[in-house]
């Protein structure tokens, strides 16, 4: 490295040049492929999420229930047995899926949703899809699930190399995560969806916290996850990933979605998961459930294409001014970019 640097001494400012021009640039954004909007759905009203959140909403006009997941193991309890009572729709937004015994299972459970009737919106980040590419192409095959990848990389050269030459608009990420099952159910929060986020990985245990709501925010959460696919800045998944599962490719994936699910299950982790008494408890008690009014803050997927002079139209803004406006008590649970909050102000 040092003889190249004698040799070409302008080669340090030009690359300093160059990632100074990188981040100071305009974003432009590639022209989206042709795409059919669509909307979050309304269940049956025999659904069982519909029924359940009925009963414990019934008390609490124009209110949100909302219950704190801080147990890994919970929060992946939770999501199988929402999954496997959805009849009507799963949207999936997460900054982060990993192709590991959580992805699959959870990849398992959404196809076998699917089989049921359930349309399957999946959002992803593309900044770390990795591993997870060859899953998501194959899950796409199926007629009820379609994938979306938001601000995707051109995918044709090294990643450092497209992120560099084309910093301004590739470091604007989605890091908005939540699941919503029948419009009924909702998870937020920091969790993505990997094994260091549910207490499988033996190396890693990431210790975050997310909440399941119901009643009032769930709507306001929909509404935002279809602004995000929608948007112009969504790209189909086999728009922006080349490869194309054949027939023995499927099989073989279906085998590997089998074979993960049935061992992960049958481990003293996964026959915990089918007996977690969480599931039952928050079902029938209301009590339980922390009820207050709520409001969903969340950036614009314009920010893209934003300047940073129009920074102040992302949520930063009026989460600020409700911080400044705090009169009687402020909690902020923040371990990253992604806080939980709670401003009271009765």
């Amino acid at each position: 490295m040092e003889a190249t640097l004698r040799q070409f001494p302008f080669l340090p400012p030009l690359l300093l040049l160059f990632c100074l021009c990188a981040c100071s640039a305009q974003p432009v954004f590639p022209e989206p492929p042709q795409r059919t909007a669509s909307f979050h759905r309304e269940p049956p009203a025999d659904a069982p999420l519909v029924q359940i959140t009925g009963r414990l909403t019934a008390g609490h006009r124009d209110q949100s229930g909302v219950y704190p997941v801080t147990s890994a193991h919970n929060a992946l309890a939770v999501r199988l047995a929402t999954i496997r009572a959805a009849q009507s729709s799963i949207d999936i937004q997460y900054f982060i899926f990993r192709r590991d015994e959580t992805g699959l299972l959870l990849t398992r459970e959404l196809l076998r949703a699917a089989d049921r009737g359930v349309r399957v919106r999946f959002l992803l980040d593309d900044f770390t899809t990795g591993d997870a590419g060859e899953i998501l192409v194959a899950l796409q095959q199926h007629p009820n699930v379609e994938i979306r990848l938001f601000n995707p990389f051109p995918h044709r050269g090294p990643r450092a190399l497209e992120f560099f030459a084309d910093f301004h608009r590739l470091q604007r990420r989605m890091h908005n995560k939540s699941f919503t099952v029948d419009n009924r159910v909702t998870f937020i929060g920091g969790r993505n969806l990997s094994n260091k986020y549910f207490g499988i990985d033996n190396k890693v245990h990431f210790g975050d916290l997310e909440l399941v709501a119901i009643g009032e925010v769930v709507p306001h959460i929909t509404r935002q996850f279809d602004l995000y696919w929608n948007s112009p800045f969504s790209f189909p998944v086999q728009a922006v990933f080349e490869q194309r599962p054949d027939g023995d490719g499927q099989r073989r994936f279906a085998e590997e979605l089998e074979r993960n699910g049935e061992h992960l299950l049958l481990s003293d982790y996964g026959r915990s998961l089918q007996d977690s008494p969480v599931i039952e408890t928050l079902s029938r008690d209301a009590d339980l459930w922390y009820w207050g009014q709520t409001r969903a803050l969340f950036d614009p997927p314009q920010k893209v294409a934003y300047t940073p002079e129009n920074s102040g139209q992302f949520a930063g803004g009026e989460l600020m001014e409700r911080i400044t406006g705090a009169r009687r008590q402020l909690i902020i649970i923040s371990p990253t970019c992604c806080p939980a909050m709670t401003i009271c102000n009765g």
